[in-house]
């Protein structure tokens, strides 16, 4: 137990490490963005590496983080940077710590500057009134 987590080997796909460890909620194997949880203790002791790629295989994926699909620039104003991403519910705009959605029919790649200050104003006026009906 004192010698987790421990590297297994590495996955013949795409060459990461496989490690095992213990965790809060049992024995796991983890690789790149996928976890498999291990239904055995004994299996600490006893998997190798065939049966961990076997396992890794039928996990899946981890949490779908955001990513980057273009990024735009610095913000005129205060040069902070506006980029479009990609995430669980569409593309959006990231400004600072605002989010401005992307509307369906624009094609996020083909967004320019202007086009995303517009909506970044429209997401802090929608913020604007919403919080003054809040106080009402």
């Amino acid at each position: 137990m004192c010698s987790l987590p421990k590297v297994l080997g590495q996955h013949p796909d795409n060459g990461q490490d496989i490690t095992l460890n213990s965790g809060r909620f049992g024995p796991y194997l983890k690789c790149e963005n996928k976890s498999a949880r291990l239904e055995n203790i004994e299996d600490l002791f006893s998997i190798g590496i065939n049966r961990a790629i076997t396992l890794i295989a039928e996990a899946k994926p981890g949490r779908i983080s955001s990513s980057l699909i273009k990024d735009l620039g610095e913000h005129p104003e205060d040069k902070k940077s506006v980029r479009i991403m990609k995430g669980q519910y569409g593309p959006y705009i990231k400004y600072k710590s605002l989010n401005a959605t992307i509307p369906e029919e624009k094609d996020p790649n083909e967004l320019t500057m202007e086009e995303a200050l517009i909506l970044i104003e429209k997401r802090k006026e929608y913020d604007k009134t919403k919080k003054k009906g809040r106080k009402k």
